[in-house]
Formats: structure tokens, C-alpha cells, sequence
């Protein structure tokens, strides 16, 4: 997100007015808008800056698979989630561990990057993610 903007009634103009905070991120046309109409200037400020802070909701990571099937590769969406293949309910310490997940990290992600290593009967293949809104 490039941009949260927040509205508040200016008393000396009575108008409304608009404050718009602005992030790094300049490639993005996305702005968040705001609903609230706030009192004051800095309020609108304080709550345009949390709405920059908090509406940025990219998430970026590193993965390595130790066994791998060669689908995990740049470009390709992938599912990280807590839910078992089959849909069967997970019982065991076992099974939990595996299928539990990520736990707020669970979603989809797009593979921005991946190597393949294969050496003396392994396979492991390592990758970028990112997940953003």
C-alpha cells in the first residue's frame, strides 16, 4: 500500500478536509481510505499513519523443502495451511506437528524465487514467498 487517507472537519475553513499519509512503497497505486471522520488535523494524521502501518499486510519469507516433488517453483502459487491433505481430523503429537501449520502465516503465497539441489538420494529445494493484500 502506497497511501492511507483520513478524513476530519477543519473549523476555521468549515470544510471537510482530507490528510493522506504516504509509504516507501511508491510502485503501488493502492490507497486505503478511511471511513471515520475525525475532529481534527492530528487526529486524522494518527490515524492515517496507523492505517499505513496496520493496512500493510505483505508478508515476505524463506522455505526449504527436505523432500520435495520439483511443483515448488518461481511463479507458482502455493497453500501454507493448517488443514490435514485428506481432510481427516489430526490426532497425535505426530500428525499435529505436520499439519498444524503456520498458524497466522497460513494463506497463499506466490514463489518469487526457488533452487533446486540434488545430490546422493536427496532432493531439497529452497524458495522466497510472498503473500501480500
Amino acid at each position: 500500500m502506497s497511501a492511507c487517507t483520513a478524513t476530519y472537519y477543519d473549523l476555521k475553513s468549515k470544510s471537510l478536509k482530507s490528510y493522506t499519509a504516504r509509504g516507501n512503497n511508491a510502485n503501488s497505486k493502492d490507497i486505503l481510505k478511511l471511513s471515520t471522520r475525525y475532529s481534527s488535523l492530528d487526529a486524522a494524521k494518527r490515524a492515517a499513519l496507523i492505517g499505513l502501518k496496520n493496512g500493510s499486510t505483505e508478508v515476505t519469507g524463506s522455505i526449504t523443502l527436505k523432500e520435495s516433488n520439483g511443483n515448488f517453483i518461481a511463479g507458482v502459487n502455493i497453500e501454507l495451511g493448517s488443514n490435514a491433505p485428506d481432510g481427516r481430523e489430526v490426532d497425535g503429537d505426530y500428525l499435529k506437528n505436520i499439519y498444524l501449520g503456520f498458524g497466522i502465516y497460513n494463506g497463499k503465497y506466490h514463489v518469487t524465487q526457488s533452487t533446486h539441489r540434488v545430490s546422493c538420494g536427496s532432493y531439497e529445494v529452497s524458495g522466497e514467498v510472498k503473500r501480500g493484500k
